[in-house]
């Protein structure tokens, strides 16, 4: 007789509770909140941080003052961005959070639902087909699809001054 209240107890309880949020991402790719969360997660006895394994393609921009490195997700967005590389670019400052730039041909990823973008980021705007490096917080984006992160040198490419330019490359 207790057995199926305690399985419906056990079922409902694993189960995760509706936070009242909806989410709206399909991303097939894993989401940047999962790669925050592994960042930060305490991996050692010692309570020491163990660093996430690097793991995909990465990029180098470099522009005057120095260089910023990237690594981006096996993605359709990305694969468009690595087709048309080394490529020179005009910098763009857009919103006083995010560091944009137009390649010769859009970049795929039209039609995401889109996902809440975090510092270092980097990102495909579906609408506009261009490549975003978030250096502020921003909100959920429609249509924002998520590409990696930046590994380093995010201060420096934040720091350009408009009309800058940058090459792209694959490391």
């Amino acid at each position: 007789m207790w057995l199926p209240l305690l399985f419906c107890i056990v079922l409902f309880g694993c189960s995760g509770a509706s936070t009242g949020r909806k989410e709206t991402s399909t991303r097939v790719s894993s989401p940047p909140a999962q790669s925050r969360d592994r960042e930060t997660a305490a991996g050692t006895a010692s309570g020491e941080t163990v660093p996430p394994a690097i793991v995909g393609t990465r990029i180098r921009l470099t522009f005057a003052g120095g260089t910023a490195e990237a690594v981006l997700e096996e993605n359709a967005a990305t694969q468009s961005l690595l087709t048309q590389l080394p490529a020179e670019v005009a910098i763009e400052d857009f919103a006083g959070a995010e560091k944009i730039a137009y390649l010769p041909q859009d970049l795929a990823g039209r039609g995401e639902a889109g996902y809440d973008p975090a510092v270092g980021d980097v990102a495909c705007y579906g609408p506009w087909g261009n490549l975003v490096f978030f250096y502020g917080d921003q909100p959920y984006a429609q249509g924002l699809y998520y590409m990696g992160r930046v590994e380093s040198g995010l201060q420096q490419l934040a720091a350009l001054p408009e009309g800058s330019t940058a090459v792209i490359e694959r490391v």
